[in-house]
């Protein structure tokens, strides 16, 4: 946790520049266990869809300009895991009971 404090400016100077603004001022870090208390179970979540070729051309295109490879590949994971259940959820309409 102390790390991560210590590395907070320089994470805030990363994504501002990326973002090409100063959107971000602050990162408040809280140690703890996350509870959701929204969305639907592991068991109640639809399963993921695989991403076809054209997916993958507008994720290349949206992480394009993001000049940082650790931050683009992040930003590119968290783009593909909501398409992915996007379309799972798509798929899973009507199959309800």
């Amino acid at each position: 946790m102390q790390q991560l404090s210590l590395l907070k400016p320089e994470i805030i100077e990363k994504v501002n520049r990326n973002l090409g603004r100063d959107a971000i001022k602050e990162i408040a870090l809280k140690l703890g266990e996350i509870v959701s208390t929204k969305g639907p179970s592991a068991e109640e979540a639809p399963a993921r869809q695989p991403l076809n070729a054209e997916d993958r051309e507008k994720i290349e295109q949206y992480v394009r300009e993001v000049h940082d490879p650790d931050v683009r590949e992040a930003i590119r994971r968290v783009i593909e895991k909501d398409l992915e259940s996007k379309k799972g959820a798509a798929a899973g309409k009507g199959t309800k009971k």
